[in-house]
């Protein structure tokens, strides 16, 4: 692990799958100065003592569910769609709260922290693409033994949700569904990836004969090739994610 000397006008992302954590830090012209990939939720030594001006910590591919803004209680939301009833977080966008289960990786990292801001997944991609999005929109993005789908239709939200994708054809069959079910128009639909360049290619393969072209996300990372295809993407999608908070 390379060595790191910290600036108190660095900032921290961390960003926490269910297997593994990936730590970045970020020069104040949000450069990435350093970045490690640790497979749990154990602070580096490295960063023990340091001082951020700014901490964020982005919750990935956990269960979620959506509601509307400004209830008094969302609880029943998580619980009777999971029949789960732990501790929630909500985050508020401009259309909708999303519901998931209080994370405890996130709480544990968040002992070592000061001034921390948590954030989901879920959160940044429809930010990403909202303000974008002037007709018909997919955007998905696959991590681990799932996908992550949000769609648009003529312009207006339609739906985020996960999906089990171990292999390509499940990921064909979930997105060709999604369009089917929201009657999107398939040669015309603006279709984005956020994935490995490694893997754009195999969904442009995919999907070139039932689709508009595939786009990949411009915010991700090139990366060496010495790491599994597991941890590719989640690099890929950590790298994303930190430049939609910084």
């Amino acid at each position: 692990m390379e060595s790191y000397h910290n600036a108190v006008s660095d900032k921290l992302v961390v960003v926490l799958f269910e297997n593994l954590t990936i730590y970045q830090v970020f020069k104040k012209d949000n450069l990435l100065k350093w970045k490690t990939v640790i497979h749990g939720q154990v602070i580096p030594e490295q960063l023990k003592d340091a001082i951020f001006t700014s901490s964020t910590l982005i919750s990935c591919n956990q269960d979620f569910t959506l509601a509307p803004l400004q209830l008094e209680d969302y609880s029943n939301f998580y619980s009777l769609n999971f029949q789960d009833s732990s501790p929630i977080k909500c985050f508020d966008t401009e259309e909708f709260t999303i519901v998931s289960k209080e994370s405890s990786s996130v709480k544990k990292v968040a002992e070592h922290l000061v001034g921390v801001q948590e954030n989901i997944d879920i959160n940044l991609v429809f930010a990403y693409a909202a303000d974008k999005v002037k007709k018909d929109a997919v955007y998905f993005y696959k991590q681990a033994d799932r996908i992550t789908v949000l769609a648009w239709k003529d312009g207006k939200f339609a739906l985020a949700n996960r999906y089990p994708a171990d292999n390509l054809d499940e990921v064909f069959y979930y997105i060709m569904l999604v369009v089917e079910q929201l009657e999107l128009h398939p040669a015309d639909i603006y279709f984005e990836a956020i994935c490995t360049k490694g893997q754009h290619e195999s969904y442009h393969a995919l999907f070139k004969n039932y689709l508009a072209p595939l786009h990949l996300s411009s915010d991700v990372l090139t990366y060496t090739t010495s790491v599994s295809e597991e941890d590719a993407e989640a690099i890929c999608l950590a790298h994303f994610f930190a430049q939609c908070v910084l």
